[in-house]
């Protein structure tokens, strides 16, 4: 059985705030080996921490990657929340630049090595907006994200089949909630589980919009019985890079599977998911 050593380290993002990464290698492989690909991996909207997902990546580290986790700011090791501090920092734009300096503190002058993203929900948001802005990123892979419609269109998907925000009935209160947040874009104010200063980096953000001139490969996946993000946003970036005939996109569909990939009988598929992911990965020049 594989033995995975995580190490810890501290970067020092651009407003001075000390990041917590963690690094994942095969036990008995040197810290400092020059990795055969950096992956990145990005977490979703929820304060967790990211250890809890590093079992996951044995593959990926057996085949020659670094994977390098992120921690959200205001989450510990073990799982402890300081909710104020996760809510004062959990937009878009910090979330980007925090990226970016673990990026800068772990690349260095690795050239040449792939650099893949992998961003699960509102994480493979951030992933695509980072891709986007970095020329360093070779391979992107988003998971349960949507990506081809806003936040707010989606949304707005949402309550006309059925599934309505908190306190939003009708369509009218839905774009009264919408300019309120627009009218206070920085406010700390809770809607939704979250701050207005939050959604306001989100709702009116196309995340393929920036992806659609970068020739990088890039691998979406999406459960048809997803009801936290439709998979018809998934859908509509598939159908816009058909239109323009680019043909780095893949897209793998998931018949009935929900946001976390799971079955109606509450089973996990995320091992078929991560089948498709590796061979897409071998195919596009990653180590295999």
């Amino acid at each position: 059985m594989l033995k995975i050593v995580a190490y810890k380290k501290d970067v020092v993002a651009d407003d001075g705030f000390a990041l917590t990464v963690r690094d994942l290698h095969l036990k008995g492989h040197a810290q400092n080996e020059v990795p055969r690909a950096w992956m990145f991996h990005l977490v979703g909207s929820e304060p967790v921490s990211v250890t809890s997902a590093a079992a996951e990546y044995a593959e990926g580290i057996a085949q020659g990657f670094v994977v390098v986790l992120l921690q959200p700011r205001g989450v510990s090791g073990d799982g402890t929340v300081d909710l104020e501090v996760f809510q004062r920092y959990e937009t878009r734009p910090r979330r980007v630049a925090d990226q970016l300096a673990v990026m800068d503190a772990y690349l260095g002058d690795s050239g040449s090595i792939p650099v893949l993203l992998v961003g699960s929900s509102l994480g493979g948001v951030v992933a695509a907006d980072v891709a986007a802005r970095d020329a360093r990123v070779s391979h992107l892979l988003m998971m349960a994200s949507g990506c081809g419609w806003t936040q707010a269109e989606e949304m707005t998907f949402h309550l006309a089949h059925g599934q309505a925000p908190p306190g939003i009935s009708t369509m009218e209160e839905l774009d009264a909630k919408f300019a309120e947040i627009a009218a206070s874009p920085d406010s700390g104010e809770l809607w939704y589980g979250h701050p207005f200063r939050m959604w306001s980096s989100y709702l009116w953000f196309r995340p393929m919009d920036g992806l659609l001139p970068r020739p990088i490969p890039i691998f979406l996946a999406h459960g048809t019985a997803d009801t936290a993000t439709p998979v018809e946003s998934a859908r509509a970036m598939r159908d816009e890079f058909a239109r323009l005939g680019l043909a780095n996109l893949t897209y793998v569909e998931y018949p009935g599977l929900d946001h976390h990939f799971k079955s109606e009988a509450g089973e996990s598929r995320l091992l078929d998911l991560q089948k498709d992911a590796y061979a897409w990965m071998a195919a596009t020049g990653l180590p295999h």
